[in-house]
């Protein structure tokens, strides 16, 4: 994640490499497919910088791909607690239920 992060417009030469090692060694199991994780989330975010840099932001997920946003996160020095996911949904869900009742 940091390396697409710190290059994001090296990507391309990163996925690539990726697939130069699949043919040319045995891959690793997982290894490729976690770098590949990795090197998306870490584009993604450096994309969408101007949107959480200086804010305060949550990471609404679960399991290990939430972990990881919010360790490349924690990389560049932001904070981000990770809201579970069903839950979040189901207390907006609530919420506009409750709205709607209110209003109707």
């Amino acid at each position: 994640m940091e390396e697409a992060i710190a290059r994001p417009e090296a990507l391309a030469a990163r996925l690539f490499t990726l697939r130069a090692e699949a043919l040319l060694s045995a891959p690793v199991p997982g290894r490729a497919r976690a770098r590949l994780s990795g090197l998306l989330v870490g584009a993604e975010l450096a994309a969408a910088r101007p949107y959480w840099l200086g804010r305060e932001i949550v990471i609404v997920g679960s399991g290990e791909l939430a972990r990881g946003y919010a360790a490349a996160l924690a990389a560049q020095g932001v904070v981000a607690p990770v809201a579970d996911a069903t839950r979040t949904t189901l207390a907006g869900l609530y919420a506009a239920r409750s709205h709607l009742g209110a209003t109707a």
